[in-house]
């Protein structure tokens, strides 16, 4: 995908850093459970061990480290690897959300064995949102084994452009609080409407399909399509929403 030349370098930037790091993910899963067969440990332990590293950084301190919560000596641990590697994983993290904006072919060809998502700061939530539904209506294929990841990626990131939207029109202090928090706040500023709740049930689980579990069998195209849509009307709402607020 990220020398697909039927894909725009927007879209390559919001997908290859997402598909980089699931690989990476996939790794360090393989390394934990290969250090259990070793130790005769059983596989549910394991399981319960790979579900409690919820993000990046701890699977990586249990995959080098033994303990998930042992970030304080993961850098050094990665530095092992390669002077760059620290900055590559907090790429990876970057991009998982949005935040990167360098080449998706570098960031690909850093990552060893990988094949991610990326994120780019241009594209707005209507793009985004038709990039998604171009994977699901008509996949290219350099994008065959890829495109539902892909799809998911991005309307996530839909989402979380249009909450990022509103904050800046609203409380932009918002803007760097956590997600969990934002989503907490979000029913002050919008009430409980119906797309707000479509929209927070959506992101929860197009976050989870983000992120490499072996025991998940991911989103269906019925599911991502339905999860596209409420983005769609989560976007629409708070538009209009906004659009109330600028007139009074």
């Amino acid at each position: 995908m990220a020398k697909s030349q039927s894909i725009t370098e927007e879209v390559r930037q919001r997908v290859v850093p997402s598909l980089c790091r699931e690989a990476v993910e996939a790794a360090c899963a393989e390394i934990v459970r290969a250090k259990a067969v070793r130790r005769g440990q059983s596989a549910i332990s394991v399981d319960d061990q790979l579900r409690g590293a919820r993000n990046l950084r701890s699977l990586l301190a249990l995959a080098l480290l033994d303990d998930a919560a042992e970030h304080a000596a993961l850098n050094a641990e990665l530095q092992r690897f390669g002077p760059n590697v620290p900055s590559l994983i907090g790429a990876l993290n970057a991009g998982a959300h949005g935040e990167y904006n360098g080449s998706a072919l570098t960031m690909h060809e850093r990552t060893p064995r990988s094949r991610h998502q990326t994120y780019a700061v241009g594209v707005n939530v209507v793009e985004l949102l038709r990039a998604a539904l171009a994977l699901l209506d008509d996949p290219v294929e350099d994008t065959a084994t890829v495109w539902p990841l892909g799809a998911a990626v991005l309307t996530r990131q839909a989402i979380e452009a249009t909450i990022d939207a509103f904050w800046a029109k609203t409380v932009p202090a918002m803007q760097h609080a956590t997600a969990r928090e934002q989503w907490l706040a979000l029913p002050s500023y919008l009430g409980r409407m119906h797309e707000l709740r479509a929209a927070e049930y959506a992101w929860s689980a197009l976050s989870d399909a983000c992120h490499h579990r072996e025991y998940d069998v991911g989103l269906t195209e019925l599911e991502l399509r339905a999860h596209l849509r409420a983005a769609d009307a989560f976007r629409t709402a708070v538009g209009a929403r906004l659009e109330v607020r600028a007139k009074t």
